[in-house]
């Protein structure tokens, strides 16, 4: 609809592909959130002087602080490389397009606590998260699968803000 508002107010809009591997941007993110989250809980200890619990965050956020500390230094900045040359190719893009229009989010909005994970997710964050088994965090394909949940819901968004492009949501 915004894009028919649009060529109808006299603009050029043309179907394009921003080219991006969204499983590797997705284990990225994840990546680059979950070694963020564990630096700013790390930051807020000694800010307020004292060890922070599992009580003090929400689950999701504390296990992203443990996927952080299971998260190796070269892989870290790999990550950021990657980022940063999606970054350089997506400025290219805006070389030759003034704007590109998207939807904000991938899904209906979710009504709360569906994004909670159920069954066998459950029970593997309650081992992460609760008793601070990060060994597990390393099982082939678990980061995979993270990053697709993820993904899932803030497909577009999350582009334009990891990259450091300027980005806006219009309401309808």
């Amino acid at each position: 609809d915004a894009a028919a508002l649009l060529a109808s107010l006299g603009h050029f809009v043309e179907e394009r592909d921003a080219e991006i591997d969204a499983h590797a941007f997705a284990k990225d993110y994840v990546t680059l959130a979950g070694v963020a989250v564990a630096a700013e809980i790390a930051e807020a200890e000694r800010l307020l002087e004292r060890k922070a619990t599992r009580a003090d965050f929400e689950p999701t956020t504390w296990l992203l602080r443990h996927l952080g500390h299971t998260v190796r230094a070269v892989e870290h900045t790999e990550a950021i490389l990657r980022m940063r040359a999606l970054a350089r190719r997506l400025d290219r893009m805006f070389s030759e397009y003034d704007a590109f229009v998207s939807p904000t989010l991938a899904l209906p909005p979710v009504r709360i606590g569906e994004l909670e994970p159920r069954g066998i997710e459950r029970v593997f964050r309650t081992l992460v998260a609760d008793r601070g088994l990060r060994p597990l965090l390393r099982l082939p394909g678990l980061l995979d699968r993270m990053a697709e949940g993820f993904f899932q819901f803030v497909t577009f968004t999350m582009v334009w803000n990891m990259t450091g492009q300027p980005s806006m949501s219009v309401p309808r």
